[in-house]
């Protein structure tokens, strides 16, 4: 297993252990809501996953380094805007082209990079819906999605490239990353988020 994967299904596992956790809550209470309840602090993700890592980090903060693949909006369902908001600093990717021109007006700080994250180097056809949560290099997906869930806007081939690559080029030294958040296009509707240290 790939260490993208397993750190995928690690953050799955203790999602699904928050969330039955979580059973003795309020009714129908998500858990972005349950995590501004009893956190008191605005999680710019999907399901408060952002305000969780924060508060199961060491209590140091102090700014640091992260890598958000698949990272949509710069604050709209994002899981690195609030780190971004403390002062850390990172590399955005996104396979969505209308996604560059945000993150250099409201991330200017950050690396923003236009491509997909795959095993090898090429291009796939990025299928883009009304609503971007939805987009996905799936195929089978996408054909599920359009008009039941979202209007599909475009077909579009986007470039790919494995992680390692990207990150080479970035950082030819290497970097020591705190957090990874990751999502799979097409694969899972949310985010996912999971810190890392020392991967780079």
């Amino acid at each position: 297993m790939s260490p993208l994967l397993w750190i995928l299904s690690l953050f799955s596992k203790l999602k699904s252990a928050l969330r039955k956790r979580l059973l003795g809550g309020a009714p129908g209470e998500t858990l972005s809501q349950y995590v501004v309840r009893k956190f008191g602090k605005h999680s710019y993700a999907q399901e408060g996953e952002d305000v969780l890592l924060w508060r199961m980090m060491d209590w140091d903060h102090s700014p640091a380094t992260f890598v958000d693949v698949g990272c949509n909006h710069p604050f709209l369902m994002s899981n690195t805007a609030m780190f971004y908001e403390h002062g850390w600093r990172g590399v955005a990717i996104d396979p969505n082209p209308a996604f560059a021109v945000d993150f250099a007006k409201l991330r200017p700080e950050d690396t923003f990079i236009n491509c997909g994250v795959s095993t090898t180097e090429g291009s796939l056809c990025y299928y883009q819906f009304k609503e971007s949560l939805y987009n996905t290099f799936d195929a089978e997906k996408a054909a599920t999605i359009t008009g039941i869930s979202s209007t599909l806007l475009s077909q579009i081939q986007v470039p790919v490239r494995p992680l390692s690559a990207i990150l080479n080029e970035i950082w030819p030294g290497g970097k020591a990353l705190l957090v990874l958040s990751a999502c799979r296009a097409g694969h899972h509707p949310g985010r996912r988020l999971c810190r890392v240290t020392s991967l780079f």
